[in-house]
């Protein structure tokens, strides 16, 4: 087998790496050592899309979106790719601003716990000579802002003279809004994730346990869809069933074996599976709260159901200050698309914000269901207000002079919009 190098695509990035070989792990003939530490190979995977949230390379952020996605790229051929890989990027960089440091939690720590538990993951006993076991937390954006979690565990046997390196990846069940990452995950909620992210270590160790002793052989091949692996595009990938349990599924694609939650794979000829839902572990914030739509123009607008405007403290800036509250309008010249802005808390020159847009008229627009999201807004130093969207659109809003109107503006890699919006009492 061949040693994993190079760089990757970018769905290979997540499932391991630029991986040539394909597993089963090299057969245990005799008893192996294990080293628990970071590894090199990993830092080589970085890109546009995919980068550290901390400063040990363990908690890996992959986030896909901005651009006009393949088919603009392929239309404009290289400059496109080189554009769209421009504009992802510099989403990747703004998110990871935002995110840089808010997952407190140390992989490589909660796998030891597990490890310590399996006698077949020995400690190495010669200097230089065991398999290196590198454990990571994966986050992955998803177009809705939300965020999804994963373990996963490269295995490299290169120091015990076999030269081979493959990758286990467990997805875990819960997600959080980016927001709430942003702002700070709760006690609860990073209680709850490092729980989740234990077991998740116990069951890669398993996993690559049974690998490495031959009981996950299989012949069936599968194809399927994961916006896991494939955040945004959603790709069909092919790989083979392993032995899998009733609540997960087990596929083997070249360099990774996947555990994905059986109701967020998609398999081809199966009827789509209903996402089971998450219990929320939001970070309680006592605010009064309003209603939970908003009638714009005569259209409602979706808002979830705790909506909260807290008013700004007073070392907020008056100018600044103004923007809090809800606002209604629309988008494009007759305002036909309907928006709803609240501006939910103040801090400094950062803002919480809900953007919600109602059902669109026509049925030429890009995304035209109704939807809403919570999102991080930051004051420029013109005083406007500027977010950016999940699919990597950037809204800027600017207060009139009136301190009643908005005027916005829309851009995203294939649209571009103007709007006027208006203060609700």
């Amino acid at each position: 087998m061949t040693r994993l190098t190079g760089l990757c695509t970018a769905a290979v990035l997540l499932a391991g790496c630029a991986a040539p070989q394909l597993q089963p792990v090299p057969a245990m003939t005799a008893p192996l050592s294990y080293s628990i530490a970071p590894n090199p190979l990993v830092e080589k995977t970085f890109d546009h899309m995919r980068r550290p949230l901390d400063d040990r390379n363990s908690v890996i952020y992959l986030q896909s979106f901005g651009g006009g996605g393949v088919a603009v790229g392929a239309l404009l051929g290289p400059l496109g790719v080189a554009a769209n890989m421009s504009m992802i990027g510099s989403n990747t960089d703004a998110d990871l601003a935002l995110l840089k440091g808010k997952i407190p939690l140390d992989p490589r720590a909660l796998f030891s716990e597990v490890a310590a538990d399996q006698p077949a993951l020995a400690p190495a006993g010669a200097a230089g000579k065991s398999v290196r076991l590198t454990p990571l937390l994966e986050v992955v954006k998803q177009e809705s802002d939300e965020l999804w979690f994963g373990c996963s565990l490269l295995v490299d046997y290169t120091a015990t003279g076999t030269n081979w390196v493959g990758k286990y990846v467990y997805q875990l069940s819960l997600r959080y809004p980016k927001a709430d990452v942003v702002r700070g995950l709760s006690e609860e909620q990073l209680k709850a994730l490092a729980d989740q992210a234990r077991n998740g270590f116990r069951a890669l160790a398993q996993l690559y346990l049974d690998d490495a002793g031959g009981k996950l052989a299989s012949e069936r091949e599968v194809k399927f869809r994961s916006a896991f692996i494939w955040p945004r595009f959603n790709f069909e990938l092919t790989g083979k069933d392993l032995p899998s349990g009733a609540e997960r599924k087990n596929i083997r694609i070249p360099g990774t074996i996947y555990s994905l939650p059986r109701d967020l794979v998609q398999l081809a000829g199966e009827p789509a599976s209903t996402p089971r839902p998450v219990a929320s572990l939001a970070s309680p914030t006592p605010a009064p709260t309003v209603k939970a739509t908003f009638k714009a123009n005569g259209l409602a607008t979706p808002l979830p159901e705790d909506v909260k405007v807290i008013a700004p403290s007073s070392d907020v800036p008056a100018a600044l200050a103004a923007y809090s509250g809800i606002w209604t309008g629309g988008w494009g010249a007759a305002g036909n698309r309907q928006h709803t802005l609240v501006v939910e808390q103040i801090d400094g020159r950062k803002a919480q914000l809900i953007y919600s847009l109602a059902a669109a008229p026509g049925a030429r627009t890009v995304s035209p269901e109704a939807r809403y999201l919570r999102v991080p807004g930051a004051f420029a130093e013109d005083g406007s207000l500027r977010a950016q969207l999940g699919n990597g659109a950037v809204v800027t809003y600017h207060l009139a002079a009136d301190g009643r109107s908005l005027t916005g503006e829309f851009v995203s890699a294939v649209q571009r919009f103007d709007g006027l919006l208006q203060k609700r009492d």
